[in-house]
C-alpha cells in the first residue's frame, strides 16, 4: 500500500485570483501593527494614500491600471501616465490596495504586508508590482510540412487541490488557414500544449482524424515536454501532428428505464482526453454511435439522466483496432452508504452542535462528521455525506458511482476520527472499491486531541501541513488560525495523539499527499510526538516550494 498523508492546512490570507492584480495592506497614520477599525470620531487623522504601479520585470510604470483601495473606505482610481495613483482624505485605519490590468497577473507571493507612517498628512508611497503575462505562438503542420487548419490548440497545466495534483485545461485557440495559432495572456509557469483532436466537421466527414497530440508531438501526456513560460516572454511551440485512421464505435446502454431519456456517452484515453464524436440517428434512446476514434485502449462512460433523480452512470473498457459494434455499457444505479457514528470520551456539552440541510433535516446534541469519497480515477465522480430524513435524520453518502475511492473524514465540531471502517476495510489506511451498498461506514470519534501552537518565522501567507508517521490516507483535518497583520504568523492546531512532521510552506502549490514529492522537504520539517491532551509550542521556518 502506498504511504499517503494527513492534511491539516489553512491559507492564512486571501490571494488575488483574478487577472493582473496585487494586494497590499497597511495602516496609514500609524507605525503600530494592529487590526484597527475606524473610530467614530472627527479627531481621526486624515491622510493621503499614494503610490505607483510598475512592471515587475522591467520596473517601468504601468499607466491606466485600475487601483482599488478597500477596508473601511472603498475607492477606485486609474494610474496616470507615470503609473501613479492617489487617494486623498483617507481616515487612519486598516487599508488594502489592489491593482489590476489586462495583460498582467499577480506575483507568486501575492500578498505583501506593510505598515505605513503618516508624515505631514501623507502616507509613504506604495509600490505595487504586476507581472507581465506571457504568450505561446506556433504553427501546426503535418509530416509533409503542410498547414493543419482549424484544429484546436489548448494549454493545460498541473495545479494543486488539497494536496493532490490535477491537470486542468486553460486557454485555447484554433489554427488559421496557415496552421498558425497564438495563446496570449498566460501567467508565468509550467504548461503542456495540446493540439487536436480534429474539428467535429472533420470527424463526421472523414475517416482520417488527428488525435490529441502533446508537444513536441507525442500521444501520451506523461511523455509531453513542459513549456516553461517566463514573465512577459513569447515562445514558439510549433509541432507536427499525424493523421490516423478514425473508426466507428457503436453499441447499447444496458439497463435504461423509460424515465431516463437524456443520455451522454464519452470515450476517453489513458490521459483523460475525450476522443471521437457522438452522432445522431440512433435507433433508440439506449443506442449510441461515436465516430473518429483512433486505434487504442479506451474507457466508455455512459450517463443517463432522469428528471428529479441523480444521474446513473456505467463504464466499460474498449479496445479499438477497427470499427467496433455491439459495445455493451451496463448502467449501475447510484449507491447509498449509511454513516454510523460513535463518540468516545465526549460529554453532553461537547456534542451540542447544530447542523441543518436544505431539505429540512436537522440534527443537534449528537456527534457529527462529514464523509467525502474521493475517486481515485482522474476527474472521476465524488460523493459527500448529507443528512437524510427530517424526524429521525441520519448521515448518509448518496449518489455513489461504483468505483475505487479514498475516504476523507472530518468531524463537525470537537474531536477527531479515531477509526473508520467499511466492512473489513480500514478507511483511514486503505482505498476501498465500492460495488454495493450493503455495508455501513462505521466511524468512532474521540475527544482527547493534543494542542500545538506557535509562530512561523515569516509574514503570513503560509500553508501549514502536519504529516503523521503512521500510514494514514485521510485522517480528519484540523483548523489553523493565523494572524493577518503580525510580522510573524501565529497558529494553533488540534491533532490526534501520535508522531508528526510539521511543515510551513510558502505556497499552496505543493503535492503534499505524494510521498515522493515530500521526500525533498523531509529534512526541513519539525518532528514532534504528541500524547493525549498534551500542549506544545514551537516555531516553524517557512519552506520555499520548488518545482
Amino acid at each position: 500500500m502506498t504511504r499517503a498523508f494527513f492534511l491539516a492546512a489553512t491559507i492564512f490570507l486571501i490571494s488575488a485570483a483574478s487577472f493582473g492584480q496585487e494586494y497590499t495592506t497597511f495602516f496609514p497614520g500609524t507605525n503600530a501593527r494592529q487590526n484597527s477599525t475606524l473610530p467614530n470620531s472627527k479627531d481621526v487623522p486624515r491622510c493621503t494614500v499614494s503610490g505607483v504601479v510598475v512592471n515587475s520585470v522591467t520596473g517601468e510604470a504601468i499607466s491606466r491600471a485600475q487601483v482599488t483601495m478597500y477596508g473601511n473606505e472603498s475607492r477606485t482610481s486609474l494610474t496616470d501616465s507615470d503609473g501613479r495613483f492617489s487617494f486623498d482624505d483617507v481616515a487612519q485605519s486598516f487599508i488594502g490596495v489592489m491593482a489590476r490590468k489586462p495583460g498582467f497577473s499577480t506575483p507568486r507571493r501575492r500578498f505583501e504586508q506593510r505598515t505605513q507612517s503618516c508624515s505631514a498628512n501623507s502616507a509613504d508611497a506604495i509600490k505595487v508590482q504586476l507581472v507581465p503575462n506571457a504568450a505561446v505562438v506556433g504553427r501546426i503542420t503535418d509530416p509533409n510540412g503542410d498547414p493543419v487548419e482549424e484544429i484546436l490548440v489548448r494549454m493545460g497545466k498541473y495545479e494543486y487541490n488539497e494536496g493532490r495534483r490535477v491537470f486542468n485545461i486553460g486557454s485555447s485557440a484554433t489554427t488559421d488557414f496557415d496552421g498558425r495559432f497564438r495563446l496570449g495572456n498566460l501567467e508565468a509557469g509550467s504548461y503542456i500544449l495540446i493540439a487536436g483532436p480534429s474539428s467535429p466537421q472533420m470527424l463526421v466527414a472523414l475517416r482520417g482524424v488527428t488525435p490529441a497530440t502533446y508537444f513536441p508531438g507525442v500521444s501520451d501526456r506523461s511523455a509531453a515536454a513542459t513549456l516553461e513560460l517566463k514573465p512577459g516572454a513569447t515562445i514558439d511551440a510549433s509541432m507536427v501532428v499525424k493523421e490516423v485512421p478514425g473508426f466507428k464505435v457503436s453499441g447499447r446502454i444496458v439497463g435504461m428505464t423509460p424515465e431516463q431519456r437524456g443520455v451522454s456517452v464519452q470515450i476517453t484515453n489513458s490521459s483523460g482526453d475525450e476522443v471521437g464524436m457522438t452522432i445522431g440517428g440512433r435507433r433508440g434512446p439506449d443506442e449510441f454511435t461515436v465516430v473518429g476514434v483512433p486505434a487504442g485502449n479506451y474507457r466508455v462512460r455512459a450517463t443517463a439522466y432522469e428528471r428529479g433523480n441523480a444521474p446513473v452512470t456505467g463504464v466499460a473498457k474498449l479496445t479499438v483496432a477497427k470499427d467496433v459494434s455491439n459495445v455493451q455499457v451496463p448502467l449501475s444505479p447510484p449507491l447509498t452508504l449509511q454513516v454510523n457514528l460513535r463518540a468516545d470520551g465526549f460529554d453532553a456539552s461537547q456534542t451540542r452542535v447544530s447542523y441543518s440541510q436544505g431539505d429540512g433535516a436537522h440534527m443537534e446534541n449528537a456527534p457529527m462528521v462529514n464523509v467525502r469519497l474521493v475517486n481515485t480515477e482522474e476527474n472521476g465522480p465524488e460523493a459527500d455525506s448529507t443528512l437524510d430524513g427530517i424526524k429521525n435524520p441520519r448521515w448518509v453518502v448518496k449518489n455513489i458511482a461504483p468505483g475505487t475511492y479514498m475516504a476523507e473524514i472530518n468531524p463537525i465540531g470537537a474531536g477527531y476520527v479515531q477509526s473508520a471502517r467499511l466492512g473489513s476495510i480500514d478507511l483511514l489506511r486503505e482505498r476501498v472499491t465500492i460495488t454495493s451498498d450493503q455495508d455501513s461506514i462505521e466511524v468512532t470519534l474521540r475527544n482527547d486531541a493534543a494542542e500545538i501552537s506557535g509562530t512561523i518565522d515569516s509574514p503570513a501567507g503560509s500553508l501549514l501541513v502536519a504529516i503523521p508517521s503512521s500510514t494514514v490516507l485521510f485522517p480528519p483535518k484540523t483548523g489553523v488560525v493565523g494572524s493577518g497583520v503580525d510580522s510573524t504568523s501565529k497558529f494553533n492546531m488540534s491533532l490526534p495523539p501520535g508522531d508528526y512532521t510539521l511543515y510551513a510552506f510558502d505556497a499552496e502549490s505543493v503535492e503534499y499527499l505524494n510521498p515522493k514529492v515530500m521526500e525533498k522537504y523531509a529534512t526541513q520539517g519539525v518532528h514532534i510526538s504528541l500524547s493525549s491532551r498534551e500542549k506544545k509550542e514551537l516555531t516553524l521556518k517557512k519552506i520555499e516550494v520548488t518545482p
